[in-house]
């Protein structure tokens, strides 16, 4: 499905939104991720299983200060699994 994605980061929250380029708005989905830091998302990529893979960084996990981080999201947005790389420095 091809699909406009859009991401919005704003109060260190990120905000999704899955929006199919049909008339047909069944799977439309928008949903908002991240905790109480600074959140933001530099990559949203659709990938073979329908889900998404989301990359960025993050303030609100890991090890400390600011960290990469990873999303996997199934086709309707639900966090499949989440990953974080750094070190307690700024990475």
């Amino acid at each position: 499905m091809k699909c406009i994605i859009n991401s919005v980061v704003g109060l260190g929250v990120i905000f999704l939104g899955v929006y199919p380029q049909t008339t047909v708005y069944a799977d439309s989905w928008a949903k908002a991720y991240g905790g109480t830091g600074d959140d933001q998302v530099y990559s949203i990529q659709q990938i073979s299983d329908g889900g998404y893979i989301v990359a960025g960084s993050t303030t609100s996990f890991g090890a400390g200060k600011e960290d990469f981080l990873i999303i996997k999201l199934d086709n309707t947005g639900n966090i499949f699994w989440t990953k974080t790389f750094g070190t307690p420095y700024g990475d």
